[in-house]
């Protein structure tokens, strides 16, 4: 008599877990209106299985089938509200507060013909239903989220969840696009611009040094403009690195990043803050800051970057260092390239689609100029007998003719243009 009773609710409990995998897959498959009338259906059935159920129960004799039947009670209450919750896109686990986000300063900033506050991340940041919209200041928060091997691990085994924030912000009255991510490579940047505008392009470093105002340097880098030392990069950091500095100095080297104390105007008044810059059009400072006032940050960064009075002038040894200028055309005498100063101290491994053995590193490349454009500059690739053709644009954006070869960043593969979107070649 047992034995029946147990094969009985067993044999419930499998139709049972075969409506569950079906109702798993349409959660998948974010079809609301499927989702309405499976919830529809389950209502008509509800209060007859719960009615039944709760008599099960209540008129079992053996624990073990009242439990059983209990637990498919559970079961059926369990589904109809994740299913209610997937209709109105709430589910519990995205149930994340805004203002308990609290970001550290970075802006990467992109000047854009238009703004599209309607559309979706890319599918491969996995932010799903994780995305908030705010109308008001043209702002879109997204959580993505991924499976990372932990550093402990060996081989591809991906356990550890790890979740990334992305908040992109459109200031409208200068048509400027501000973008914020955990991941700061130029192909998450792009990918992020190419999504929400139709066209785009990099703040040049003329108009980026405008976020500064009186400043103290203590960390600034130099780009070495003649190599014969072996020297391609300069880095000085200090209570102020400018001392260090002198008129032979400026004829030897061009400005790359800074990172100073600089004095800020806000809304409780004038004060010091730490800020720093790049040729990437990239800002950052040491602060964190909750959302509404990251929003703030960045829209003052982009009145100052699109404010033609601004004229930098420290007033230190540092005003012997060249300030940049836009590039609006590349000059016919370019004879040479060289690569980045992180190239040099960490190259990355290069490997082809078409040829599976091959791998070098990257400086074991050879440099060669095919042409030189106004607005562009054609150049090559080559080791062994695998070569491809390369150009950057006057953006400093890298394109390649076949996308042949790759490397890898943290495990992730990217194609060589993209590495040299990151850590672009220098021509002289």
């Amino acid at each position: 008599m047992e034995q029946g009773i147990f094969s009985v609710k067993l044999c419930e409990m499998e139709q049972q877990y075969g409506k569950l995998q079906s109702r798993i897959q349409l959660c998948q498959s974010k079809d609301h209106e499927r989702i309405s009338e499976e919830i529809r259906q389950m209502e008509d059935e509800e209060a007859e299985t719960s009615l039944l159920l709760q008599k099960r129960i209540k008129g079992s004799g053996y624990p073990a089938a009242a439990r059983l039947a209990q637990a498919m009670l559970t079961y059926e209450n369990s589904v109809k509200e994740i299913l209610r919750e997937e209709e109105n896109g709430n589910y519990k686990e995205n149930r994340i507060s805004l203002q308990s986000i609290t970001v550290n300063c970075h802006d990467r900033i992109y000047r854009v013909k238009d703004f599209n506050l309607n559309a979706d991340f890319p599918k491969s940041f996995n932010v799903a239903n994780r995305i908030y919209r705010n109308r008001d200041d043209n702002t879109i928060v997204g959580i993505g989220m991924e499976y990372v091997s932990p550093l402990w691990m060996n081989g591809e085994s991906k356990i550890n969840l790890e979740y990334f924030l992305y908040i992109v912000h459109f200031q409208q009255s200068l048509k400027l696009l501000h973008i914020y991510s955990q991941t700061h490579t130029e192909a998450v940047y792009e990918e992020i611009a190419a999504t929400f505008c139709s066209e785009f392009e990099k703040i040049p470093k003329s108009e980026m040094n405008r976020v500064l105002g009186n400043f103290e340097i203590f960390n600034s880098g130099m780009v070495n403009r003649f190599n014969e030392s072996g020297e391609a990069y300069r880095i000085m950091a200090g209570s102020d690195v400018s001392d260090a500095i002198d008129p032979s100095t400026g004829k030897m080297y061009s400005a790359g990043h800074v990172f100073c104390k600089a004095t800020g105007q806000f809304i409780e008044g004038q004060k010091t803050i730490t800020i720093g810059y790049s040729s990437g059009s990239k800002v950052w400072s040491s602060e964190y800051k909750s959302l509404p006032n990251y929003i703030q940050w960045v829209d003052e960064i982009g009145n100052k970057i699109t404010n033609n009075s601004i004229k930098v002038k420290t007033n230190t040894n540092y005003d012997y260092i060249p300030m940049p200028e836009k590039l609006e055309s590349y000059p016919d005498n370019i004879f040479f390239g060289d690569f980045s100063n992180k190239t040099y101290s960490s190259p990355p491994v290069v490997r082809s689609h078409t040829n599976i053995t091959f791998s070098k590193r990257l400086t074991d490349f050879s440099i060669y100029i095919e042409k030189i454009e106004k607005s562009r500059v054609t150049f090559r690739l080559e080791a062994d007998d695998i070569k491809e053709i390369f150009t950057c644009d006057l953006q400093g954006k890298y394109t390649s003719d076949t996308g042949n070869l790759y490397t890898h960043v943290r495990a992730v593969e990217y194609k060589l243009a993209d590495y040299l979107n990151d850590n672009p070649i220098a021509f002289k």
